[in-house]
């Protein structure tokens, strides 16, 4: 081994810089300040951990254009939230209760303006339409099963067309938790207690709103097992509510924050090729739908290919007509301010002269 370019300080020597030998940090001959710089120096392994922890920050922090807010609460995202997430955890049934409960309650959450109300109508009106489908598929007997089945997926459905972000992205949240925790039916009632918990203030608050409403569905649906099946059924919801009402938010805005910045840089690349200031009102749909139908697909693959079908379809359909009728809209409102232009005197009078 040649040692002639190590001195001995331990330090060797390659070119005109010197780094530490091996040995010499075993045994204690490396001045402490050359260690502490390989952590704290500029690149310092401390300063890359908080590089990394600070764009993981910046990624779950909501900006003015990805918050999720909505001017209102949406009805088409209650019937597709409670209808996906209906007919993937019980079929028909779900499927009715989900768009029938959404719809109503969000409703009737725009009209009275109470959360409270709004839950309530979607959790009743869904039970009353999971009951009746499910009365014709099973007969009498099934009516029960169907009346808790369409009531969570009403109530789902109802937190899906919050104008909050934050309450859709609990029950995003909760289904994840849910299917993970109880499967497709751990994943309805894991949106219901996601979403309401997602509506506490702060983060710990979700937590414990989520865990409390988790605890109390996963209780109530494991009441047909008795004392056991409450027990398992309550730490199972809590679990799945705490999970749901904290990760959801986090993880929604991060997709918001990403799905944003890959979407600037791709309009930057296509827009010359497609040129959408001359697009048609019909190709505007047209590719609205098509992005819908990607978006509708990612969201619904959580709750498996059916889910990616259904939501694909539906959301890729809502889009495209909600593009074309406000592309409609927007140039009957121009065609009007040009007729108003044309009639109004291009020049007004000058002022008399005393």
């Amino acid at each position: 081994m040649d040692i002639s370019g190590i001195r001995r300080d331990g330090l060797r020597h390659k070119g005109s810089v010197p780094y530490e030998a091996p040995h010499a940090v075993m045994q204690g001959e490396v001045a402490p300040a050359a260690v502490d710089k390989v952590f704290t120096g500029e690149h310092g392994m401390t300063e890359r951990v908080k590089g990394i922890g600070k764009k993981l920050k910046d990624l779950a922090t909501p900006k003015p254009e990805t918050s999720g807010n909505l001017p209102k609460s949406s009805p088409i995202s209650a019937i597709l939230g409670g209808g996906i997430s209906g007919f993937v955890s019980g079929g028909p049934i779900g499927l009715a209760g989900g768009i029938t409960g959404g719809l109503v309650g969000v409703k009737t959450g725009e009209k009275t303006g109470s959360f409270g109300k709004a839950i309530l109508a979607g959790a009743v009106s869904g039970a009353a339409s999971g009951a009746v489908v499910a009365g014709l598929v099973g007969g009498p007997p099934a009516m029960i099963i169907g009346s808790v089945i369409g009531g969570l997926a009403g109530t789902a459905g109802t937190l899906s067309g919050s104008r909050r972000a934050i309450t859709r992205d609990g029950v995003y949240g909760g289904t994840l938790a849910g299917a993970m925790v109880g499967g497709a039916s751990g994943a309805l009632a894991g949106a219901v207690a996601g979403g309401i918990g997602a509506k506490a203030v702060t983060g710990k608050g979700r937590i414990v709103l989520g865990a409390v409403a988790g605890a109390g569905l996963g209780a109530a649906i494991g009441a047909i097992g008795g004392p056991a099946g409450i027990a398992i059924g309550a730490v199972k919801g809590a679990i799945t509510g705490a999970l749901g009402a904290s990760a959801g938010p986090i993880l929604n805005q991060v997709q918001r924050n990403l799905v944003e910045s890959a979407s600037e840089k791709i309009y930057k690349k296509i827009k010359p090729i497609i040129k959408p200031e001359t697009l048609t009102i019909n190709k505007k749909a047209a590719l609205a739908g098509v992005a819908g139908a990607i978006t509708g697909a990612s969201i619904g693959s959580i709750l498996g290919p059916v889910g990616a079908i259904i939501g694909g379809v539906l959301s890729g359909v809502v889009s495209g007509i909600g593009t074309y009728l406000a592309s409609r809209k927007a140039d009957r409102a121009a065609a009007q301010a040009t007729q108003i232009q044309e009639k109004m005197p291009q020049t007004a009078p000058s002022p008399e002269r005393p």
